[in-house]
Formats: structure tokens, C-alpha cells, sequence
């Protein structure tokens, strides 16, 4: 059967103007496209005949059986392959029956342009750029906002007056200079003397009146394309074609089309960049007719993403007339938009204006005519929250006098405020942080003091009322349990802010950066005084309680170092969940993230859910209204809790298929975390049964909701007074003492593969702090688990040994289980694994033999078999490796055998398979070649070159990300590029670390 993976007859039809995604994984290779009602798979798509035994139990099984027996999916030699086109109910339906693994891998569906599904599903501004995506109509009402917005930041330029009269005097000189260059450009229509053509235009780039284009995207794009071209005559024909000005949009287009499918086919590496080419050809054409076609400069498109949310199209001519569209939506004067702009991304202004609250306010009007017209409001709220966040975050940090990050909302439908948090590390689970919150009705800058652990709120509510600072009192929502309703609605329904409130009336009279600054500066006591009490909490145990449950309580603490990572991420689920079921909150547009309680295991499992989901798979928007009315009931109802559990269990105008106790009991967690825990089940091997059997405590009798709600509160009680307040922290103790002796924690990683349906997704939040493929990282691990141990090589300032550390506090969340040792020509077998060291005893001197770092990592490994290890060894082929290896060489390879070491004759020593390594290898240095080939066997090889992905392209995404200038990354690739020819290879091409 032919290997073409394609949509064809014979199934549900797919679109072909959208986007369509690759899943690849071993034997694994599905396309697919994203639809209204699912998930569209195409016929072609094949995976083996062979299922991994964990699919045995997964609910996919069934249906990859049924769709074999209907001849819908086909047995070919070793593989199954999708006869026709086939609709799944979701992405990971379509790869676990494809594949015959359970799966939950939306990072592994990737588009044309590498992003993810999950870039698509969660964040619309990163979905592939599809032209009919940026072509569907705006909103009369989005169109007010985006002018006013930038209206707003006319004036604001406006009354800059030294800046503005320097804009002028600079566009003043672009105009003066059009004449000389188009005459040069008229020369070279006329006579083809392209040499005679790039000479002038050198000098006339450098003349004083000349505007910024003797850069990397102007004069020196000129320069590559000139150097690089073999047809000098059809380049000048094309030359003089591309930039002079276009008749018409079409026109447009095609100019730009040639000329970057010309780029393309003289382009070695990086560079010339097609991407560049909008900037050249517009400059010119705005040289001609500058009220026609805007400038594409860095600094003005930069202003468009901000102002609208909008990622512009990654196709440099679907890019240009996607901006040019928007700058025409905004103005006609486009002298005054691109000076604008260039003010903007020079100043950083950070202001309020009246058009925000009522963006805010346009997010509560849940009857938005236009199809996605409140998500494209969403992202522009979002975007200005980044940049706002991103320019104010050194400000603050320096006022506060602690490390921060910069906390965003998500950018969802339902978005109905503007908000951004300056979130301090040492507090970061309890949300401490300044912050800036705009409603519809006004704005504050005050301290928020964060919603967690449980109990938190009540305690500083207190020391935020009494509290006396010039300007500054407690502002809240109508559920607040403090403060005035000013009508902020936050992750959880009780939060509170203190600090400075402005009406809307006022903004025009606020300077929101300074008042940041100068509020973070006056609240400084303020925030030292609740970090004091975030961080002075014991972590003892109190005295009272059962104290049999003390040394237990001790023990838990010690052995799981809590809070950890992994309670850090659940707090955060469970906020983000709190938020969407907030009383005034709880909307079908949020159906789709709400749907994340029951269909992954973010703020904890609550079990298969296999008739819930079928009974939603294909629920109406009145039965979906019903649903969302039950919960709104459940978590917020008037009548008792164990009445409100006992009603939608069991009467049958409450009850709803597949809502069960477990799922019950995790809404209330989510709603409610000061009085139930996160242990949802009751029947479960590790439910409130188990739990109380283990600690010999007589279960409650009843109806099944008495039994919840009484266990819940016999628990609670139990563990208050060792955990006082974190209902977390009390589930977690109570399942530890449960599953002695110790298992894995919960989110940590086993054997490389995090749970598929882990919320936090370690892996992924990795590839975005390091601007690397998530795929990569998913192929490293595959790696490691395949035997065991790689090798990142390259040359130096890759980012090697920053990866594979990074890397190991993924896969280990304790730092005991992951070590680092650096090699050099003088390590030996006793520096690295064992040997005798002399020690004094008394007069005398005697031999013992110590443990070197492998020995210690093998024994901590064997010790917890179920927990992964990792070892770093840094620098690997510096050393002797024979020598420092010795007998260990045989074992990187079995790690199933035992053999007896050096010092260690008569007793037997193996690797345990839990414990992987990581070298790192810089190619510049010559001991590479010095590498065993046997050693070569046994590790798999990373690459690790500025020129190959994952490392091509890291710089730019580096200096995008943290707005530097783009042409130091496009330096040091052209140098990369000419290094690499002049040296016959890659091992010595410059590392991008060296910038970053």
C-alpha cells in the first residue's frame, strides 16, 4: 500500500484552505486536520499491527478494533493503515488509534510551519497563518477600538515634542532623498548596469538625509543578493522590476512573490533573507508613493501585534499585505503611523486610556454578534498585558527589591479585564505580586496578595484592612471577602487587591508607568511583611492533633521536600480552573477549557470519565447549558454541601449522565479548596476508604454523598493541625501514608515519559523557556529511554550543557536524583565511580574506599527504583575515557548485567536502568576524534550546531523575545554561513550563547 498520506474520496471531506497537522512517532505517521466537529484524519495515515500493552486498557482499543473489522483501517504486512478519510472526537483519539498506544501528544501534531496543535488549539495569535484566517472581516466595533487605541498614542507622540520634531526632520529628509534614488532606479530600468546601480546606491544609502536603510534588511539585502548572484542581467531585470511602485495589490503581490522565490534560489544558509524582502521593495515603493504603500519597519510591525493581539503571516508577501491592510484600518496617514510606531518602540510607552475599559467591557457581552469577535478582543487585551508586563518588569523589580516574573492571562473568549501580575520567585505559590488590573469600570495598581495555600486570604485579609498607605485601601469584586466592589472578578471568587484605584474617567490624568513604579515602591514594607509570613510558616508540624500522626507528618515532609514543583502546578490549575467557576464567571464560551477538569488530569485525576464523555461527545448547546447550570448548582447552591452532593448524584432533576462522585468532589476542591482536598474518589485503592483504613479509622455510613462529605471532614479535621489550611498538602500526606513504601510523586517524571495527561506538561514548558521544539525535547527523551545515555556535541556556546541541566530538572524533580561532573584530561576510574583515598586515624594513616560521584547516583538509583536519575558528565571526551570507564563501559550497554568492579571483586555491581546520563562533547576541541568507537555504540548522538535545528534560528528567537536588535542575529549567521564555507564544515561555526 502506497505511503501517501493525503485526504481523499471516500470519507468526510476535509478543507483545503486549512491547516493541516503531521503526527510522527517511531512507526507512527498520521495527517490530520483540525475541524468544527472533531478531528479529520486522512486516509494513508499508518501505524504498526502491534499495540503497546498499556492500550490494552485504554479506551481507544475498541474502536481501533471496530474500525479494522469494517475495513476502515486495513492490515498491511506489519502495519494498520486509514483506508479513507476517517473523524475522530479528537486529535488524541485519532493518534492512539492510529498508533496503538494511548497517547495524549498534541505537541507531536505539527503543521506545515513547525508550530504545534497545541500552539493552535490554546493560542489563536500562533495558529498557522492561513490567509483566510487575517482575511474574515472585522468587527465594526474592534475597528473603534484599534483606532482609538492608536489614536491614543498619536497623541501621546504628539506632545512629545522634542521626538516628534526629530520624526519630522527625519521624514523630512526621506522625502528629499526619494528623487536621487529613484532617478538610480530609473538608470537602471533604462540601461541594466546593475554594478553601476549598487555603486550609487552604496553612497547614496550613507547620505545624511537617507532614513535608516543601510541595514541588514535595506542596503545590505542589496549587497548579499548582488555577491551571491550567477545571473547578473536577470537580477537587474528583476531588481528594477521589484521595486518599482506597483499598480495595484495584485501587482503588489507578484513583485514580491518573484523577488523572494528568486532569494530563495540563491540563498546558502540563513541568508540572503526572504524575509527582509517586504522591507526593500516597500521602501522603495514608498520612495514613489508613500500615501499608497506603507513601510514595513521592524518597529511597525512590532506596534501592530501590540496594538491588536495579531501575529502577522510568517509568508513575506502574505505578511506585507496582511500590514498594510492594518494600517490602512487605522489610518490613511501612514508619515504618521510609522513615526508613531518608531516612538513607540523607542519610548515604551505605558499609559491608560478610556478605550481599554470598554474592551473590558465589550468581554462581559456575552451576545458579541460577530463570529470571534470577544477571543480577538481577548488577544488584544493579552498582548498589551505582555508588553506592559515586559517593559515595566525591571522597574518593579528594582522598587520591590526582589526577583519577579511577569504572570499573563490567557486569552480566552470570555476575557473581561486587562490584567498583568509582577509575580515575586520566593512567593510565587502563593501569587504575591504587584499588580495592574483593568475592568470596565476603572483600574487599580495595588499588591495582590495571591489566593494560595488554603487559609491564606483569611490570614492577610486582616493586615491589608489595617493597613495604612497614602492613597491606597482594599479593592475586590461583589464576592470579595474584603474591600470595596469596584468589580474585579479574579481566580478565586473571594480575592482581593490593595492599592490605588483610578476610575476610567481619570486615566487620561494617570502616568500608569510611574504610578507602578512609585505604588510597588510605597507598598515595599507591605510586601516584605507577607512574604515574611508566606515563607515563615514552620515546616514542622504544629503541636496538637493525634500525635501519633507526627512522625508521620515528619517523615512525609522530609522525604518530598513540599511544597515541590509538582504542588506548585496544581495550586496554579486549580486557580486557573477557579476562575472559569466563578459564580459570576461559569459560561458555555469557556466550554471548551472547562472541559479540561474531566479530560485530563490538571488539579489531579478524577478518573476515566468514559461516560461523561460519551454523553457530551455529542451534546446540544442546551444540554451542554444544563450541564454548566448543575455545577453552577453544586459549587454555589444556597442549600447544604451534602445536600447539594446527595441532589446531583441522585435526584433526578439534578443528576446528569456520567457526573459522578468523583468528578463531584473535584469541583468542589476547585471551588471550595479550604474545606475538601484534592482526593476525589471514595472506593478507590487510593479514595478516602483506603486512606482511612490504612489509618484505622472506621469509615461514615450512608447515602454515597454522606459518605463523601463526612470522610471529607473526618480527613480534614485529622490533618488541619499538622497542614493547617493547605488541603493539597493534607491529600498528598494522606496518599503517601496510604501507598508506603514510597511511590513516585505525583507529576514527576517515570522512566522519561511524563503522564499523558499531566497538566503541566514539564516537557513542553522547558521548550518554551528555551525557544527550542517541543519535539526535540520529546526526542531527547525517546533516546534516553532507548539506551539510556546520549551525548550533545557541538561547538562551544550551543547551549549544551544548559540544555542537558535543564533537561535533568525535568525529568528529576529532586535534586539529589540528578548530578554533574566535568571531565578533563586528568580524571581517572577513582575520581569517577570508586577508589581508596587515605585518611588519618590518630598517628596513622589508613586507606578506605570512598565513593566517587557514580557510585553514589547508582546507590541513590537502586535505592528508588521507581524514580528516575540523571547524571551530567560534562565535557566527556576530555578525559581518557578507556581509563575512566574501565569495566563500567560494558555495563552502559547491559544494564540488565552485573560484573564485579575493581575494588569491588568479590561483590557484583550494575547500572540501574533508572539512572540515565547526559554528556556533552564541544567539537572545536580535537579529542573528539579520540573517542572510543565502542563508546560511540553505546550513546546516541545530539547534534548541537548554530546552523541545524534546534539551534538554527535560537539567537533570532532570543532577540525577538527579549527585544534586541534582529541584525546581530543576522550577523552572526552570515558570519556562520562564510565560516562554515572557508572551513569545510560546522565544528568551529559560532555558538549563539555568546550574545544571549
Amino acid at each position: 500500500m502506497a505511503d501517501q498520506v493525503e485526504p481523499m474520496q471516500g470519507g468526510p471531506d476535509h478543507d483545503p484552505n486549512g491547516p493541516t497537522f503531521t503526527f510522527r512517532r517511531g512507526e507512527v505517521m498520521a495527517r490530520g486536520q483540525k475541524v468544527s466537529n472533531g478531528f479529520l484524519v486522512f486516509a494513508g495515515s499508518h501505524g504498526p499491527v502491534k499495540e503497546s500493552p498499556s492500550f490494552e486498557a485504554s479506551p481507544y482499543k475498541e474502536e481501533r478494533d471496530r474500525l479494522i473489522e469494517e475495513g476502515i483501517m486495513e492490515i498491511d504486512a506489519d502495519r494498520v493503515v486509514l483506508t479513507r478519510n476517517h473523524l475522530f472526537s479528537s486529535p488524541t483519539a485519532g493518534a492512539a488509534v492510529v498508533g496503538g498506544y494511548p497517547t495524549n501528544k498534541l505537541p507531536r501534531w505539527k503543521g506545515e510551519d513547525g508550530k504545534t496543535l497545541r500552539d493552535y488549539m490554546n493560542n489563536p495569535a500562533s495558529r498557522p497563518r492561513d490567509s483566510a484566517a487575517h482575511d474574515r472581516p472585522l468587527a465594526p466595533t474592534e475597528l473603534e477600538f484599534r483606532r482609538r487605541w492608536y489614536e491614543a498614542h498619536v497623541a501621546r507622540f504628539v506632545a512629545d515634542e522634542d521626538h516628534y520634531r526629530g520624526a519630522k526632520d527625519a521624514t523630512d529628509g526621506f522625502k528629499a532623498s526619494a528623487n536621487e534614488a529613484l532617478r538610480l532606479l530609473a538608470d537602471l530600468r533604462r540601461t541594466g548596469d546593475l554594478d553601476r546601480f549598487i555603486k550609487d546606491i552604496r553612497r547614496w544609502a550613507v547620505a545624511p538625509e537617507t532614513l535608516d536603510f543601510n541595514g541588514f534588511a535595506g542596503q545590505l539585502l542589496l549587497n548579499q543578493l548582488y555577491d551571491r548572484t550567477d545571473e547578473p542581467q536577470r537580477f537587474a531585470h528583476l531588481l528594477a522590476d521589484s521595486l518599482t511602485v506597483p499598480a495595484s495589490e495584485q501587482q503588489a503581490a507578484e513583485k514580491l512573490t518573484s523577488m523572494v522565490d528568486y532569494v530563495k534560489s540563491i540563498k546558502v544558509g540563513a541568508y540572503p533573507a526572504p524575509g527582509s524582502v517586504p522591507f526593500l521593495l516597500s521602501y522603495f515603493w514608498a520612495l514613489a508613493d508613500w500615501d499608497r504603500w506603507p513601510v514595513m519597519w521592524a518597529s511597525a510591525v512590532r506596534f501592530i501585534e501590540f496594538s491588536t493581539g495579531e501575529s502577522l503571516p510568517d509568508d513575506p508577501p502574505e505578511k506585507y499585505r496582511v500590514f498594510a491592510e492594518r494600517v490602512r484600518e487605522l489610518t490613511s496617514d501612514h508619515v504618521q503611523f510609522e513615526t508613531t510606531a518608531a516612538w513607540w518602540r523607542s519610548q515604551g510607552p505605558v499609559f491608560l486610556d478610556e478605550v481599554l475599559a470598554d474592551r473590558a467591557a465589550f468581554g462581559l457581552d456575552a451576545e458579541a454578534s460577530v463570529e470571534g469577535a470577544r477571543e480577538i478582543n481577548a488577544r488584544a487585551l493579552v498582548g498589551i498585558a505582555h508588553y506592559w508586563g515586559k517593559q515595566l518588569a525591571e522597574d518593579v523589580e528594582e522598587a520591590l527589591g526582589h526577583s519577579i516574573k511577569v504572570n499573563l492571562p490567557k486569552a480566552n473568549s470570555a476575557r473581561p479585564d486587562l490584567w498583568v501580575d509582577w509575580r515575586i520567585n520566593e512567593a510565587a505559590e502563593n501569587g504575591l505580586s504587584m499588580r495592574v488590573w483593568v475592568n470596565d469600570r476603572g483600574a487599580a495598581v495595588a499588591l495582590r496578595p495571591g489566593v494560595n495555600p488554603q487559609g491564606w486570604m483569611d490570614k492577610v485579609a486582616p493586615k491589608l484592612t489595617s493597613a495604612k498607605h497614602d492613597g491606597c485601601r482594599v479593592f475586590g469584586g461583589s464576592s470579595s471577602i474584603v474591600g470595596k466592589d469596584v468589580g474585579l472578578r479574579g481566580s478565586h471568587w473571594a480575592e482581593f487587591v490593595y492599592g490605588r484605584w483610578f476610575d476610567r474617567e481619570e486615566f487620561e490624568n494617570v502616568d500608569l508607568a510611574e504610578t507602578v513604579v512609585e505604588t510597588s515602591r510605597q507598598l515595599t514594607p507591605l510586601f516584605n511583611e507577607l512574604l515574611s509570613l508566606a515563607k515563615g510558616t514552620p515546616k514542622e508540624p504544629p503541636e496538637g492533633g493525634d500525635e501519633s500522626l507526627r512522625p508521620l507528618v515528619e517523615e512525609w515532609l522530609a522525604a518530598t521536600d513540599y511544597p515541590n514543583q509538582w504542588h506548585k502546578d496544581a495550586v496554579s490549575q486549580r486557580e486557573r480552573f477557579a476562575e472559569l467557576l466563578a459564580p459570576e464567571r461559569i459560561s458555555i464560551d469557556d466550554w471548551q477549557e472547562i472541559r479540561r477538569i474531566w479530560t485530563t488530569k490538571e488539579a489531579g485525576g478524577a478518573g476515566a470519565m468514559g461516560t461523561l464523555k460519551t454523553a457530551l461527545k455529542d451534546a446540544d448547546e442546551s444540554a451542554i447549558r444544563r450541564f454548566l447550570e448543575i455545577v453552577r448548582y453544586l459549587c454555589w447552591g444556597t442549600d447544604p454541601d451534602v445536600e447539594r452532593i446527595r441532589r446531583v448524584l441522585e435526584d433526578d432533576e439534578m443528576r446528569f449522565t456520567g457526573l459522578g462522585e468523583s468528578l463531584v468532589m473535584k469541583f468542589l476542591w476547585i471551588s471550595h479548596p479550604e474545606r475538601y482536598g484534592n482526593t476525589y474518589k471514595y472506593w478507590d485503592d487510593n479514595g478516602k476508604q483506603a486512606i482511612l483504613h490504612s489509618l484505622k479509622i472506621e469509615e461514615p455510613s450512608g447515602s454515597r454523598a454522606e459518605r463523601q462529605y463526612e470522610s471529607a471532614r473526618i480527613l480534614n479535621e485529622l490533618t488541619e493541625p499538622f497542614l493547617p489550611g493547605d488541603t493539597l498538602a493534607q491529600s498528598e500526606f494522606l496518599w503517601w501514608v496510604c501507598r508506603r513504601p514510597d511511590e513516585p510523586e505525583p507529576g514527576a517524571l517515570e522512566n522519561g515519559e511524563p503522564d499523558p495527561e499531566d497538566e503541566a506538561d514539564p516537557i513542553e514548558e522547558l521548550a518554551a523557556e528555551l525557544l527550542v521544539e517541543r519535539g526535540f525535547l520529546d526526542d531527547a527523551v525517546a533516546l534516553l529511554e532507548d539506551k539510556g545515555q546520549v551525548i550533545f556535541y557541538g561547538p562551544p556556546g550551543t547551549g549544551k550543557t544548559y540544555l542537558a541541566r535543564k533537561l535533568a530538572d525535568v525529568l528529576t524533580a529532586d535534586p539529589s536524583r540528578r548530578a554533574l561532573v566535568q571531565f578533563h584530561p586528568s580524571s581517572s576510574y577513582e575520581d569517577f565511580f570508586e577508589g581508596y583515598r587515605p585518611e588519618a586515624a590518630g598517628d596513622d594513616m589508613t586507606y578506605q574506599l570512598t565513593l566517587g560521584p557514580l557510585a553514589l547516583m547508582a546507590e541513590r538509583a537502586e535505592d528508588s527504583p521507581d524514580l528516575q536519575h540523571v547524571m551530567i558528565i560534562d565535557e566527556i571526551n576530555r578525559a581518557n575515557l578507556p581509563k575512566v570507564l574501565g569495566e563500567l563501559l560494558f555495563l552502559l550497554e547491559y544494564r540488565d548485567e552485573s560484573i564485579q568492579t575493581l575494588y569491588r571483586a568479590e561483590e557484583e555491581f550494575s547500572l540501574p536502568g533508572n539512572l540515565w546520563f547526559i554528556g556533552t562533547m564541544n567539537t572545536a576541541d580535537r579529542s573528539i576524534a579520540l573517542v572510543d568507537a565502542a563508546l560511540r555504540r553505546r550513546f546516541h548522538f545530539i547534534p548541537f550546531f548554530p546552523n541545524r535545528e534546534p539551534i538554527a534560528g535560537l539567537l533570532d528567537r532570543w532577540l525577538e523575545a527579549n527585544d534586541e536588535p534582529a541584525w546581530v542575529g543576522e550577523l552572526v549567521a552570515q558570519v556562520n554561513d562564510e565560516l562554515k564555507d572557508a572551513l569545510g564544515g560546522d565544528d568551529l561555526l559560532v555558538g549563539p550563547s555568546n550574545f544571549m
